[in-house]
C-alpha cells in the first residue's frame, strides 16, 4: 500500500493536468443530482486537501477547480431540474428514490432559496437541492450567485481539515508521512463506514424501541392502577401520545447515570481512573493559541454571561405573554445550578493541581458544564419545539456548544473528567425533567424568532462585557506552572538509587523512553558544549532541506514525549555515530544546592527511521551514550554511572565530593 501511495503521488507531481483534473471531477460527481448523495464528500474531499497540504498538487488551481467542479455539477443538476420538471419523478434512476426527491421538495418549500446555499452542507440532500430548484422553476439569475457563493464556502470548508493533516505531515519523514496520511485516509472511510451503519441500524433501532415504548404506554394508559401516572406526565396537547413516557425513560436514565457516577467521585473508583491519565494529555497538548480559544469558550458558558442572559430572556418572555416559557426556561436554569451549587458543597472533590491559580470550590461537577447543558440545551429544545424544523438546526448548534465548553474545562485543566461526565449527566436530567413539566401544561405558542432575538441579543451583550473584563485575568489563572524543589549536590551525587523519575511519556500517559541522564548545568553551557563535539540542534524538516544536510534530519515522533506534561526543552543528534543518536532534555524543577544549580533529566535513544506510526524509541546502550558524550565531557565535566543504567554529568566547578 505504501508502494502504491508513492507511485500515485509521484505520477501526480509528473502530470499535474491530471490532478487538476481529478480535483474537478471529485466536486463535480460530489455535487450531481443521484450520485452525489452516494459519494462520500467529506472523505473524497479531504484526502484531496491532504494532497493538496501535503505540496502534491497545486493548491490555488485546486482550489479554483474543486469550487468550478462543485459550481458546475449544481448548475447541471439546476439545469436538468429545470428542463425535464413534469417527467423527471418518472424517469429512471429517480423513480427510484421518490423519498430523497420528496424531501429535497419540502426542504426547497420551507427554506426558498436559503436552501440552494445551505442545502449543499445538509446530508443526503445536497445532491437534490439544486434540481428542486429547477424543478420549482427558481430564476437563474436568483439561483446561480447563491450556488456560486456556497460552492466556494463548501470548498474551503471540506478541504481545510484535509489540507492541516497534508500540512502536518510535511514535518514527517517522507515514509512515515505516507503511513500516516494513509492511516489518516483509512481512519476517516473507517468513520464513515461507522457512521453510514450506526445512522442505519438507529433508524431500524429507533423505529422498534418506539414501538415497544408505545405499546407500554399504551398499557399504563388503559390499566387503572398506573392511569394516574400516565396523567401526571401525558402531553396536554396530545394525551394519548408517549412521547412524555420517552423523556420520562431518558429522565431516570440520565439521573441514574448521575448518581451512579457521583458514588464513584466519591469512592474514587469507576470512571474516577481516567482522570489523571486525561489531565496528563491535556497538559502535554498545551499550545498557547489554543489555550486562548479555550478560554473564549469558557466566558462563553461562564455564569456571569448565561445566568443574566437567561434571566432577562425571561423577563422579556413573561412581558411577552410567554409565561410558560419564560417560568420553564427560568426554573430549569435556577433548579439545575442549586443541585449543581448542593453537589459543590457536599461532596468533597479537589481541583486538578498544576494551574496558576485553582478555585477554593469544589471540584464535582462542573458549573460551566451543568449551565452549558441547561442553557444551550433548553433554548434548543424549545426553538426545536416552536418550530419542528428548526430542531435540527438547534440541537447541532446546541450540542457543539455544549462539546466545546465540555472540552475547555479539560483543556485547561480547571476540571477532571468525571466533573464534566457528570455535570452532562445532570444538565440532561434536568432540561428533559424541564420538558416533561413544560408539556403537561398548553402555553402560547411562539415564533422561534420571539425566544432567540433577546436571547442571542443578552447572551452577546453579557459575554462581550465578561471577555473585555475576565479574559487576561483567565489566561493568566490557567498558565502551567510546575513545582520547583531542591536537593542536595552530595546527596544527588553520592545516590546509588533514582531520585527523579526513570521515565518520560508519550501524550497518552504511556512510559516511552526510559530517562537514562542527569545532567546538572546551565543549559546553554550544556548546548554550546555538545555543539562543539559533532551534536547539533535539531532543527525542522524544511530548514534542514534548504541546507541540502537531509542527513541530519531527526525522526519525527508522532506522539512527542513528555516528561511532567513537557515538551523537551532541547533535542540534539550526533549523526556521526552509527547508527546516529538522539538526546532529548527536560527541564526537571530540581536545583541542586548550594549553587542553585539546574538540574536537567534526559534520554539518550538511537535515531532509527521508524518502521510503523508507534514504534518505541531504542534506548541508546550506555557504551554508544558515552563513545558519543565523552569528548564533550573530557575537559568541564565530571560524570559516573549508577546501576549500568544512568549517566549523571555535573560541572567540575561545582566542587562535589567524589
Amino acid at each position: 500500500m505504501h508502494s502504491v501511495y508513492e507511485t500515485f503521488t509521484h505520477w501526480l507531481f509528473q502530470h499535474v493536468y491530471w490532478a487538476a483534473f481529478f480535483t474537478f471531477l471529485i466536486a463535480f460527481l460530489e455535487s450531481l443530482i443521484i450520485i452525489g448523495t452516494i459519494i462520500p464528500g467529506s472523505i473524497t474531499m479531504t484526502a484531496v486537501g491532504i494532497m493538496m497540504g501535503a505540496g502534491v498538487i497545486n493548491i490555488p488551481l485546486s482550489l479554483c477547480l474543486a469550487i468550478a467542479g462543485a459550481f458546475i455539477g449544481d448548475g447541471l443538476s439546476y439545469f436538468i431540474g429545470y428542463r425535464f420538471r413534469d417527467t423527471l419523478p418518472s424517469k429512471w434512476p429517480f423513480r427510484l428514490v421518490p423519498k430523497l426527491i420528496q424531501k429535497g421538495k419540502a426542504y426547497f418549500a420551507e427554506h426558498g432559496g436559503k436552501s440552494v446555499f445551505i442545502g449543499r452542507f445538509v446530508g443526503a440532500i445536497r445532491a437534490m437541492v439544486p434540481v428542486v430548484a429547477g424543478m420549482m422553476h427558481m430564476k437563474p439569475w436568483h439561483y446561480f450567485p447563491i450556488s456560486f457563493c456556497s460552492a466556494i464556502l463548501w470548498a474551503i470548508v471540506y478541504l481545510i481539515p484535509g489540507f492541516l493533516i497534508g500540512f502536518a505531515s510535511e514535518a514527517l519523514p517522507p515514509g512515515l508521512a505516507t503511513h500516516v496520511i494513509l492511516y489518516v485516509l483509512g481512519f476517516l472511510v473507517l468513520i464513515w463506514l461507522i457512521y453510514w451503519a450506526i445512522k442505519e441500524f438507529s433508524i431500524l433501532f429507533g423505529r422498534m424501541i418506539d414501538k415497544f415504548l408505545d405499546r407500554c404506554w399504551n398499557k399504563l394508559y388503559f390499566n387503572r392502577r398506573w392511569h394516574w401516572l400516565t396523567r401526571l406526565i401525558q402531553n396536554a396537547q396530545d394525551p394519548g401520545h408517549h412521547g412524555q413516557f420517552v423523556m420520562t425513560v431518558m429522565f431516570i436514565v440520565s439521573a441514574a447515570l448521575f448518581i451512579t457516577l457521583s458514588v464513584q467521585v466519591i469512592f474514587q473508583h469507576g470512571l474516577t481512573s481516567l482522570n489523571a491519565p486525561i489531565l496528563h494529555i491535556m497538559r502535554g497538548l498545551r499550545d498557547v493559541g489554543v489555550q486562548k480559544f479555550m478560554i473564549f469558550i469558557s466566558i462563553l458558558g461562564d455564569e456571569q454571561t448565561l445566568l443574566p442572559a437567561i434571566l432577562f430572556t425571561s423577563i422579556v418572555l413573561w412581558f411577552k405573554r410567554y409565561r410558560h416559557a419564560a417560568i420553564h426556561l427560568f426554573m430549569v436554569t435556577f433548579i439545575g445550578c442549586l443541585i449543581a451549587w448542593l453537589m459543590k458543597e457536599g461532596i468533597p472533590s479537589a481541583r486538578p493541581s498544576g494551574i496558576a491559580f485553582i478555585k477554593a470550590t469544589g471540584s464535582y461537577p462542573s458549573g460551566h458544564t451543568v449551565l452549558a447543558v441547561l442553557c444551550f440545551g433548553y433554548v434548543a429544545w424549545l426553538v426545536g419545539h416552536s418550530r419542528p424544523s428548526f430542531k435540527k438546526v438547534s440541537y447541532w448548534i446546541a450540542s457543539a456548544m455544549i462539546a466545546l465548553l465540555f472540552l475547555s474545562r479539560l483543556y485547561l485543566c480547571d476540571h477532571w473528567f468525571t466533573d464534566v461526565i457528570g455535570s452532562l449527566f445532570l444538565g440532561l436530567t434536568v432540561v428533559f425533567g424541564g420538558i416533561i413539566s413544560y408539556k403537561r401544561f398548553q402555553g402560547r405558542n411562539f415564533t422561534p424568532k420571539t425566544l432567540l432575538l433577546p436571547f442571542l441579543l443578552f447572551f452577546a451583550l453579557f459575554a462581550a462585557i465578561n471577555m473585555i473584563r475576565n479574559f487576561h485575568s483567565l489566561y493568566r489563572h490557567t498558565q502551567l506552572v510546575w513545582q520547583d524543589s531542591q536537593l542536595s549536590q552530595t546527596q544527588w551525587w553520592k545516590t546509588r538509587t533514582i531520585i527523579i523519575g526513570r521515565y518520560s511519556k508519550t501524550a497518552l500517559n504511556r512510559n516511552e523512553d526510559f530517562l537514562n541522564l542527569q545532567w546538572a548545568g546551565k543549559l546553554d553551557t550544556i548546548i554550546r558544549d555538545l555543539h562543539a563535539h559533532n551534536w547539533v540542534v535539531f532543527v525542522r524538516k524544511k530548514t534542514l532541506e534548504n541546507q541540502n544536510t537531509p542527513h541530519q534530519l531527526l525522526q519525527f515522533d508522532l506522539m512527542p514525549n513528555l516528561y511532567e506534561s513537557r515538551l523537551p526543552s532541547s533535542v540534539l543528534v550526533n549523526n556521526h555515530m552509527q547508527p546516529s543518536l538522539v538526546l532529548r532534555l527536560w527541564k526537571s524543577d530540581v536545583t541542586l544546592s548550594p549553587s542553585n544549580t539546574p538540574l536537567w533529566v534526559g534520554s539518550i535513544t538511537y535515531n532509527e527511521r521508524p518502521k510503523h506510526i508507534l514504534q518505541k524509541n531504542k534506548a541508546a546502550d550506555m557504551q554508544d551514550m558515552l563513545k558519543g558524550l565523552l569528548p564533550s565531557l573530557e575537559s568541564d565535566y565530571r560524570w559516573k554511572i549508577i546501576n549500568n543504567s544512568l549517566l549523571i554529568i555535573e560541572p567540575k566547578n561545582l566542587d562535589t565530593p567524589t
